[in-house]
């Protein structure tokens, strides 16, 4: 009878282990699971009309995070400043903003590495001018909004640099979604900004007196890119593939389906499809094999034409007080991370 219950008790006690093993496999009791398990990665979108968003609407994103196990929950910022400090903080886990705050990410040591380029920014970014404003020496001595330390903020600074009108315009440091309002009330007579508001302002007894696309051929790039956290990316790089792959088939069907996209995109934005459709032709959208070029991101062991990108915005950011540090040539070269998309590349020849 004594043996009958040490062996109940035996029997009992590795049931119990068993099952603390099983429990801890699954709920990462040795550490968050690195590749097959069941947790949820935080995306930091932003709401323009490009690939990721695409990939969101269709839902592809989502699907095939859900295919290895990751659950997808999506948070939108207007603004990278916001994003940025979700990421110091380790609230996200990936951001997409525009190039500028990526550069004020890597200079303030956010643990961060940029994986992707969205889009090039063209004619979705620009100056909108009252429609009394014909000329850029019509805005001495004016009030014109657009977001600091953003890709308006840098390309506006650009323009009226070059029209010798630096410190003589009033600029006014405003969140995209309040420039609307100021617009209505005569605050302003001018916006640097980007879609769906330029679009909207223009609406309103406006005109685009330049854009990004402008100063793209003038050799001035701006760009909306993805980050990762660093440490995230290297414990789950499943997850970063997951992502390129659903927004290398938002290019797919953006190529093949343009009118679908844009509906897609539409219902995303809340705009009629063919003003999406103008938009995304509006900027440069680049695929994985793009990405690697030598004019962009270049590969892992030769780094491309956005390392220079990166450090003319930080002299400029630097120049204006937005900067204490400036990062150095290798801490650019290391921030740009084109091994996920090679890693992709070679999966997919």
């Amino acid at each position: 009878m004594a043996r009958k219950r040490q062996w109940i008790k035996a029997a009992i006690g590795a049931f119990i282990v068993v099952g603390l093993l099983i429990s801890g496999w699954h709920y990462g009791l040795f550490g968050r699971d690195a590749e097959s398990g069941a947790h949820e990665v935080r995306i930091a979108y932003l709401r323009v009309p490009n690939d990721e968003l695409l990939a969101k609407g269709q839902h592809t994103l989502e699907d095939k995070l859900a295919e290895i196990g990751v659950k997808a929950k999506f948070v939108e910022f207007d603004s990278g400043v916001e994003a940025n400090k979700a990421l110091a903080s380790g609230s996200i886990d990936y951001a997409s903003m525009g190039i500028t705050n990526a550069v004020v990410a890597l200079a303030n040591q956010i643990p961060t590495e940029l994986i992707w380029i969205h889009e090039l920014l063209g004619e979705t970014e620009g100056l909108v001018v009252k429609d009394s404003i014909n000329s850029l020496s019509d805005l001495a001595g004016q009030r014109v909004a657009t977001t600091f330390a953003s890709t308006s903020h840098y390309s506006l600074e650009k323009v009226l640099e070059a029209a010798n009108l630096s410190g003589q315009v009033k600029l006014i440091d405003m969140k995209s979604t309040d420039i609307a309002a100021s617009w209505a009330s005569g605050d302003i007579v001018g916006a640097y900004t980007w879609e769906p508001n330029l679009s909207q302002l223009v609406g309103q007894s406006g005109h685009v007196l330049l854009n990004s696309k402008d100063l793209q051929d003038k050799g001035i790039v701006t760009a909306n890119v993805m980050l990762g956290r660093k440490a995230y990316l290297e414990d789950h790089p499943k997850v970063t593939q997951a992502i390129i792959q659903s927004i290398e088939e938002a290019h797919q069907l953006y190529a093949s389906q343009p009118d679908q996209a844009a509906n897609s995109l539409g219902k995303e934005l809340g705009m009629p499809a063919d003003e999406v459709l103008k938009q995304m032709r509006g900027s440069k959208w680049l695929k994985a094999e793009d990405q690697v070029q030598p004019t962009y991101l270049g590969t892992s062991q030769d780094k491309g034409g956005f390392v220079q990108i990166i450090q003319s915005i930080a002299d400029f950011l630097s120049s204006n007080g937005q900067l204490s540090d400036e990062p150095s040539q290798k801490a650019i070269e290391d921030f740009l991370r084109p091994s996920d998309i090679e890693r992709y590349l070679n999966k997919e020849r």
